[in-house]
């Protein structure tokens, strides 16, 4: 469960994102990210070698839509399942296994901690749980929104990066890494409160912020070198829509509104007769979730969960049949130009 909390907020202004935006080149729309070629926004838009879609769903999403409940076989399996994907990618792959009490008694939580480059002080993190919520009954809860399309979208990312990465000459990453985590234990067990909730995040929060940045001696804690702390959650349904919550990230947000417009201007999207994933105004929803540790110790955060909810949300209809393949398809392929406005530095 997330506990949502309606607040009001300012339109968010298109022209006011500062150096990221945008000069006007002859092939590429205005609200291209400058310094992306076309080429690039073509390849990114059609994902790794023209099978983003087909990975994902044909291979990503059926290893991880299973029960994933903390503690159980099912969460151990998906668990392996992103370890080994990361891995394969020659990523550094850390587990934060630690104990904690919950409702029904102890239960062991693992959150799974990739790293692109772990000698890099400076780190972009990639959020989301991995885990389902214990809804016991006989329809297995697979919880495809929440979050196995997060988890697949950033293991297809991932991959993206690698490839991305092998070009000295466009990417950045030699001032910064690329940090993916997998938090365990995001779903309350009984009833959502500040104990029952949160397990991962809360403990790997408190972890990092009394532990010492051995890259950088300067720095008061591991939290401190996070530049940006991107969380996903509730993607994939055709009813998907994100709404800016933090005005201090408003300029990645309307990164992320301006890559959907771009790709849409582009002929990169599936459909440009919906409505926008990316809403750059109206009301703002404040969301509990895995971030809100991270936040309390001055992360900064941009919260990519759609709201309002989706309506299958906690049901046993959040399944794979359910699913919107085109809402997918397009949230990766802007996601992916997001990622790349990173390593090329715009």
């Amino acid at each position: 469960m997330k506990i949502l909390t309606i607040a009001f907020t300012s339109v968010l202004t298109f022209a006011t994102v500062g150096c990221m935006f945008f000069s006007r080149q002859p092939t590429v729309p205005a609200s291209c990210p400058n310094g992306i070629p076309q080429s690039t926004l073509e390849s990114l838009s059609r994902g790794v070698a023209n099978t983003s879609t087909s990975d994902i769903f044909g291979r990503l999403l059926p290893a991880i839509l299973r029960e994933r409940v903390p503690g159980t076989q099912g969460n151990f399996i998906v668990r392996q399942f992103i370890k080994n994907e990361m891995s394969s990618l020659g990523w550094t792959v850390e587990e934060d296994i630690f104990s904690d009490h919950t409702p029904y008694g102890a239960v062991t939580f693992s959150n799974v901690i990739a790293t692109f480059d772990p000698s890099k002080a400076k780190r972009i993190v990639i959020a989301c749980h991995y885990d389902s919520k214990y809804m016991p009954g006989a329809t297995p809860f697979v919880a495809a929104t929440d979050s196995a399309v997060p988890c697949a979208i950033m293991l297809d990312s991932a991959r993206r990066i690698n490839q991305m990465a092998m070009d000295a000459q466009t990417n950045h990453l030699s001032d910064f890494s690329f940090q993916f985590i997998f938090f365990d234990g995001e779903e309350a067990f009984w009833r959502w409160s500040s104990y029952d909730s949160l397990y991962g995040s809360r403990h790997l929060a408190q972890i990092w912020s009394n532990t010492p940045d051995t890259n950088d001696p300067t720095a008061q804690n591991r939290l401190q070198n996070i530049d940006l702390f991107v969380l996903l959650d509730l993607i994939g349904t055709s009813d998907t829509k994100f709404a800016n919550h933090f005005s201090n990230t408003a300029a990645d947000f309307n990164t992320l509104v301006n890559i959907e417009r771009c790709l849409g201007e582009s002929g990169y999207l599936t459909s440009v007769y919906r409505q926008s994933i990316f809403q750059p105004y109206g009301r703002t929803s404040q969301v509990q979730d895995d971030h809100i540790p991270f936040l309390q110790r001055g992360v900064p955060v941009v919260h990519l969960i759609s709201t309002p909810f989706p309506t299958v949300w906690h049901t046993p209809q959040d399944d794979l049949q359910h699913l919107d393949v085109n809402t997918v398809d397009d949230f990766g392929r802007i996601f992916r130009v997001y990622l790349a406005s990173f390593l090329i530095g715009v």
